[in-house]
């Protein structure tokens, strides 16, 4: 069993590297929005669903050793969590699972930070988008407010509030 420990240390403490990538990936991607970098961020998306699907397997892992370890010890399927299950392991495996499991937690809940300020970036530059198409459409179907003769006579578009050769 204390083979099974010392895996289980070390699957948190990858799901920890792991995630403290996440946490740089999201610095990156909040600097790309504030840029308007489309190819940087193109790019730092691959590496985000690369290192998400890493977390993914190794959350697996995480959670087949925690039952394998569980029903060792005879806990019921309420009582398979990090803390109980260290509460029932050995020393130093007990101090290292609390360490790691902590780390975890903390690196969990300061990625959530750092994507909910990416999701409010994104929210308010898509805010902008939807200004400025409404901003295009509105200068498509109102006529200007002065107009020379000859446009008026000519039934041309007359020039917008945009440059309409861009």
């Amino acid at each position: 069993m204390a083979n099974e420990w010392a895996k289980l240390v070390r699957v948190l403490e990858e799901e920890a590297e792991l995630h403290g990538a996440l946490i740089s990936c999201a610095a990156e991607k909040r600097e790309y929005i504030v840029r308007n970098d489309l190819t940087g961020l193109e790019a730092l998306e691959m590496t985000e669903e690369r290192l998400a699907g890493r977390l993914r397997g190794a959350d697996r892992e995480r959670e087949h050793l925690s039952l394998a370890l569980a029903a060792r010890l005879g806990l019921g399927d309420g009582e398979i969590r990090l803390g109980i299950l260290a509460e029932r392991a050995p020393e130093p495996d007990r101090s290292r699972l609390r360490h790691a499991g902590s780390r975890l937690k903390a690196l969990v809940a300061e990625l959530a930070g750092l994507n909910d300020e990416v999701g409010e970036l994104l929210h308010h530059a898509l805010l902008h988008i939807d200004a400025f198409f409404k901003l295009v459409a509105d200068s498509l179907t109102q006529k200007p407010t002065y107009t020379p003769e000859t446009v008026r006579a000519a039934r041309t578009p007359a020039a917008s509030i945009l440059d309409q050769k861009a």
